[in-house]
C-alpha cells in the first residue's frame, strides 16, 4: 500500500541522502498534519502507524533492481496504477488509482493546478520554504 501525497511534479532518485531529507520531512509532515486528519476516526491509528514506519523509497539505479532484475527504476515507479487504502472508507477498503510516482498531474475539477496555488489549493497548497537567491521557490522543471 502507498501512503503518500506527492508534493511535486519531479521524480528524483534519493541517492543523495542528505539532499532527500527535507523532502522526506515534508512528506511526513503532510501525512501527519494534512492527510491523517481527514481519515475516518476508526482508521486514524492504522494510518498514523503506517506514517511512522514510512520511508522515502531508495533505489540504486546502477544495479539491477530486485523486483525487475533490470537496471533502472523499481516496479513501484513503473506501474501506471497502484492500490492504496481508501481514506473515505471505514472498513479498510482499498482502491486502485493512477500511480503518482509514475506520473503526477495535480488537477482540481479537471484543471491542472500548481501545488503552490493557494487560491485554488487552499489548506493543501504547498508553501515552498526553500528559496533561491531571487526569492523564488526551488522547483525542478517548474513548467513541466
Amino acid at each position: 500500500m502507498l501512503l503518500v501525497e506527492v508534493c511535486c511534479n519531479a521524480l528524483r532518485s534519493t541517492t543523495e541522502h542528505a539532499d532527500s531529507y527535507p523532502l522526506q520531512q515534508l512528506l511526513y509532515e503532510t501525512m501527519i498534519n494534512k492527510i491523517i486528519p481527514t481519515v475516518a476516526a476508526a482508521d486514524k491509528q492504522k494510518w498514523t502507524d503506517a506514517a511512522k514506519q514510512w520511508r522515502l523509497p531508495f533505489w540504486d539505479w546502477a544495479i539491477p533492481q530486485s523486483d525487475t532484475k533490470k537496471f533502472g527504476f523499481p516496479n513501484i515507479i513503473l506501474g501506471a496504477n497502484v492500490t492504496i487504502l481508501d481514506q473515505t472508507s471505514t472498513n479498510g477498503a482499498t482502491k486502485t488509482v493512477v500511480n503518482p510516482l509514475n506520473k503526477f498531474t495535480n488537477t482540481v475539477d479537471g484543471t491542472k493546478v500548481p501545488m503552490g496555488d493557494t487560491a485554488t489549493m487552499k489548506q493543501f497548497a504547498i508553501d515552498y520554504k526553500v528559496k533561491d537567491s531571487n526569492g523564488s521557490a526551488q522547483v525542478r522543471y517548474p513548467t513541466s
